[in-house]
């Protein structure tokens, strides 16, 4: 493939990497499928956009991404070394950072509209989401941009699944009114202070909590446009999960409420305690006794002392997701759009 910049078409970036296919494209960057002629096995580049990102974002980028780097934890995408550059005439240069290629997919293309995801795999996929957010935030970096199409999943030697979180703090921060906003993937996910410009460690808890939400339902819990934002007005709450799928615990409502208040105080303190209630919630009886939850989720997956080394999926075959359909506009109720396998925004 080519990929071109500055009227340059470009197969290869330096000696090391042939491109081979093109994975999707975000507000900062291009997304490509590449093979690493050095360690032989395939890799995905993020190319810049430089011409997107001032010099403070750019400098923010580096620093953040070098630090990432350095970061092994097993709910993280691996970033191969820190950011580099690729001169393509005397005055131009391409930068790009190569990542681990995650070859499970991302999370969005399993959901399903409507559906709800299976139980038991929201038991071992979200505390693995919370452990990733919570290693981040304890290295004083936050996600910015978490949603399904960067909850990844790596597969592992014994053919089982590991979800991991890509694009750490590789999000840029513009207001509001920025086409990348505009798009839809990113508004059902943004805090109300991320609207008023401001994102915290609490943002990020936020995001989890809609994530947990859609995936108990089917649904999103806001529905949003760019023209009914209004930074300064409090969001109207959302169904109570219980409602919209009796077979839900109602302790669920308080726990996910908890994740989404508006006020950041309100919020729990860190991912870990997050997805510690949650667990104990989705362990309740559900609101209303039916013969049909004797598919019971409880027995489904054993369940880590230490809830920073969450369980890996062993129902990675059935969630894996038979739609998989490579098509980019549908969409999830609230306007997520469907981004392309192991794509990275």
């Amino acid at each position: 493939m080519r990929l071109w910049r500055y009227g340059h078409a470009i197969e290869h970036l330096g000696q090391r990497y042939h491109l081979e296919g093109f994975l999707g494209s975000g507000g900062m960057a291009d997304v490509c499928l590449a093979w690493d002629e050095q360690e032989k096995r395939e890799v995905v580049i993020k190319v810049i956009k430089p011409d997107e990102l001032d010099q403070r974002a750019l400098d923010r980028f580096v620093q953040e991404a070098t630090q990432i780097a350095q970061w092994h934890h097993p709910n993280i995408l691996h970033i191969y070394g820190d950011l580099a550059s690729e001169s393509i005439d005397q005055t131009q240069a391409v930068p790009y950072i190569v990542m681990e290629y995650a070859q499970g997919g991302d999370l969005q293309k399993r959901l399903n509209p409507g559906q709800p995801y299976p139980l038991s795999a929201i038991l071992s996929i979200f505390p693995q989401l919370c452990s990733a957010i919570s290693h981040a935030h304890k290295q004083g970096i936050i996600h910015r941009n978490l949603k399904p199409p960067n909850v990844l999943f790596r597969i592992l030697p014994d053919d089982t699944e590991q979800a991991v979180v890509s694009d750490f703090g590789l999000a840029i921060e513009v207001d509001a009114a920025h086409y990348t906003y505009a798009r839809g993937s990113m508004l059902p996910y943004m805090a109300p202070e991320q609207l008023r410009g401001q994102t915290l460690p609490a943002s990020d808890i936020f995001a989890l909590g809609v994530i947990l939400y859609q995936l108990c339902t089917g649904r999103l819990p806001f529905r949003r446009t760019l023209l009914d934002l209004r930074p300064d007005e409090p969001l109207k709450p959302p169904l109570s999960p219980s409602l919209l799928q009796p077979l839900l615990p109602r302790e669920l409502d308080e726990v996910i409420f908890t994740a989404l208040a508006d006020d950041l105080a309100q919020r729990f303190s860190d991912a870990i305690q997050f997805w510690e209630n949650a667990r104990t919630a989705l362990l309740s009886p559900p609101a209303r006794s039916s013969h049909i939850h004797q598919f019971s989720f409880r027995s489904a997956l054993s369940f880590p002392d230490d809830p920073m080394q969450p369980a890996v999926s062993d129902c990675s075959r059935s969630a894996r997701g038979e739609k998989q359909e490579e098509n980019a506009d549908t969409e999830l109720e609230g306007g997520d759009v469907e981004n392309p396998p192991g794509s990275v925004q």
